[in-house]
């Protein structure tokens, strides 16, 4: 299990500190009380690892050799202090640690949980560096590979593009501004043609000192400005809180676009996505077929198991269609219980065996919600090819729904 080790002296606070970590941050935490415990934790084997949380004493005693003891082992820390002075850190500015906190009052743990969740959440997160002094893009490797960044580099804005399209799923730039061949206000301008700011982040890098450069670079497409020379702390905040905004933009995007009970596409996303397919399809002579679908006697599996069952049944359903419909190109909840499927590509044949596939499957199945078992059925309609518009073709499904549901439900009708 992966798991973040605690080490702190005081038993209580640890437990607090550990409940806050599992609430917030949602991972699992080991404690060791002392440097000998910290030891045997890690080398038991027995839990894996990834990072840890080390009390820290002005005196040094003991978070001063277990915290040496934890970056030696190359484990990303986060060191805990009571109070935040210049001494402290002064004797900690040396140290790879990931970033160093207090441990006094309430807020201070929603900090350290915060910071924590972040650490974790960087597993696989690409970040770029695009800087021609080698030197710079050492230092800033180290900084963010303590923080579990994967971390790719350039020396020029023209490698950077090379990089981009090599790695597409890059998330983080962090670009120096004088470069040869291709400075950086190129570099920026030449990225935000293909990249939007909401989902790739760009952080500029500069010792220049005109004015209006940090405003030249927001107004044509940085997210964030740094200006050289700078701190590993602030450098650490400025590309965590960018992290951060990436984040809450992409659960932004989907809780606007997917269903909130099944997580498929809803209503609104459907269309968006199949708006674009249907238009290709009919532009490029491919076939199309869209299908509703519609649980059978639905209002009679909530009066005899109540909305809760209704409930789990929707969901089991989504996860059928989306396990014996994976030749579908978007699969969306509708509303209710109604469901829509667009699969393009496929003969007819391929079609009807695809959609009475999952009929079946979904006949054969059975649902459980607390005590009560029971199983339901579906009907299909399937408009075989695409109408004059999205809308129509909608319309077509929606109707042969209506016959599979008026010629005796649990079948498909395609036409």
């Amino acid at each position: 299990m992966e798991s973040v080790l605690l080490l702190e002296e005081n038993a209580a606070f640890a437990r607090v500190i550990a409940a806050k970590l599992h609430n917030e941050a949602g991972c699992h935490t080991v404690i060791a009380a002392n440097l000998a415990e910290a030891r045997r934790q890690l080398e038991s084997g027995v839990e894996d690892i990834i990072m840890a949380v080390c009390g820290f004493s002005q005196a040094g005693s003991p978070g001063g050799a277990a915290l040496d003891y934890l970056l030696d082992k190359k484990i990303p820390t986060i060191a805990l202090c009571e109070k935040y002075d210049e001494s402290i850190r002064q004797r900690l500015a040396d140290k790879p640690v990931v970033d160093l906190l207090l441990k006094r009052t309430t807020e201070d743990l929603n900090v350290l949980a915060t910071a924590v969740r972040r650490v974790l959440g960087n597993r696989g997160l690409k970040i770029l560096l695009v800087d021609d002094a080698a030197p710079y893009r050492v230092t800033m490797r180290e900084m963010l590979e303590r923080q579990l960044y994967t971390v790719f580099e350039a020396a020029d804005g023209r490698e950077g593009l090379d990089q981009l399209e090599k790695n597409p799923d890059i998330k983080i730039i962090v670009t120096d501004y004088y470069m040869p061949v291709m400075d950086g206000f190129e570099f920026v301008t030449r990225v935000r043609k293909n990249h939007k700011q909401e989902k790739l982040a760009i952080i500029v890098l500069s010792g220049a000192r005109e004015e209006d450069v940090a405003a030249k670079f927001l107004k044509f497409g940085a997210n964030d400005f740094i200006k050289k020379p700078f701190s590993s702390e602030e450098f650490s905040w400025r590309i965590n809180l960018n992290a951060d905004h990436l984040e809450l933009m992409e659960q932004l995007r989907r809780t606007a676009n997917t269903d909130y009970l099944t997580g498929l596409l809803n209503r609104r996303a459907f269309y968006a996505a199949a708006e674009r397919q249907f238009a290709e399809a009919v532009a490029h002579g491919q076939t199309l077929a869209l299908g509703m679908l519609d649980i059978d006697h639905f209002k009679k599996v909530n009066d005899t198991y109540g909305h809760d069952a209704g409930d789990v049944a929707i969901k089991d359903l989504a996860s059928l269609l989306t396990r014996h419909l994976p030749a579908a190109d978007a699969i969306a909840r509708f509303g209710g219980e109604e469901f829509c499927v667009l699969a393009r590509r496929k003969t007819p044949a391929a079609i009807l065996e695809m959609f009475e596939s999952a009929r079946k499957a979904v006949e054969a199945s059975s649902t459980r919600c607390g005590d009560a078992s029971f199983s339901f059925t579906v009907s299909v309609g399937v408009c075989m090819k695409p109408m004059a518009t999205l809308e129509e073709t909608i319309a077509r499904a929606d109707a042969l729904l209506y016959e599979a549901k008026n010629g005796g439900r649990n079948r498909v009708c395609a036409g």
